[in-house]
């Protein structure tokens, strides 16, 4: 089952509303530009996830293999429900000269924060204090082997993150303040800055991209190195048909137009080292 970025599913998408919506998601959010996403059939997604290889070993001509076989555990996801409506009231229809500007503002306001609420489930989910959610990156690798002290050296630690990764890590996600301080202490060439597909400017360390985000979401020296990649690492899901953005116009007795955006979605973790993190700042 391949998995596409948002980027790659606007391309292909043919409704323009919905096209907008998900430009207007992936240009704000550093982590959609490039979270690849799996539709999947039904409301939850089962998979195994490795947890030791099997044995293998050299023989003898006219002797048997000692088979044992790898260790795995398997792991269930539930989509949830994110969304929210973007409203214009009949006041507003009658002041402004442009129904379509205005309600395509609004539209574009509430896409953002919907991008905005995924990227913090997706760091600090926790279905403990919010069972409509799911749970986030943090949740799943706190206090594990996959959670590195801070040592106060970032340099160090993020080269001890970036090994520790299988497969290597495709981002370094941080706050901006840990961000700004990397750059001020990392080694000639290492710190390289990029265009995403959207034209938003993206830091790199040692060519890995990272994902600045607000304190609110990261705290200060905490960073989370990830390798994504759809049935092997860390991938978004999403039901078959993926995001939807429907105008519901005037609805009823309600002096109001209505365009609303819903999305059934989660994240699965494929891998046992797809995600490891280093401890915020004590």
């Amino acid at each position: 089952m391949a998995g596409l970025t948002l980027g790659q599913t606007a391309d292909l998408t043919q409704d323009v509303l919905r096209k907008g919506v998900i430009e207007t998601m992936a240009t704000e959010s550093k982590l959609l530009a490039v979270l690849p996403f799996m539709n999947i059939e039904g409301s939850g997604y089962s998979y195994n996830v490795e947890q030791s290889l099997a044995d293998v070993e050299f023989r003898a001509v006219n002797t048997s293999y000692n088979t044992v076989a790898p260790t795995t555990k398997k792991e269930t996801e539930f989509l949830t429900i994110l969304g929210g409506e973007a409203v214009i009231d009949s006041f507003q229809m009658e002041v402004h000269s442009n129904i379509n500007d205005l309600m395509a503002i609004e539209t574009a306001l509430t896409a953002k924060a919907i991008a905005h609420k995924y990227e913090k489930t997706f760091i600090n989910g926790d279905v403990a204090k919010d069972a409509n959610s799911f749970n986030g990156l943090v949740k799943r690798v706190a206090g594990t082997s996959n959670e590195i002290e801070n040592s106060g050296n970032l340099v160090a630690d993020l080269d001890v993150l970036l090994d520790e990764v299988h497969g290597g890590a495709d981002a370094l996600i941080m706050n901006k303040k840990t961000r700004r301080e990397l750059t001020g202490e990392a080694r000639t060439g290492q710190i390289t800055y990029v265009k995403n597909a959207f034209g938003v400017q993206v830091t790199q360390y040692g060519n890995v991209d990272i994902i600045d985000l607000d304190a609110e979401f990261i705290p200060d020296g905490a960073v989370i190195a990830v390798k994504f990649g759809a049935n092997e690492a860390v991938s978004g899901l999403q039901s078959r048909s993926g995001l939807s953005v429907r105008s519901l116009g005037e609805l009823g007795e309600s002096p109001q137009m209505k365009t609303r955006i819903e999305w059934f979605v989660g994240l699965a973790v494929f891998h046992p080292k797809a995600v490891v993190m280093r401890k915020a700042a004590a």
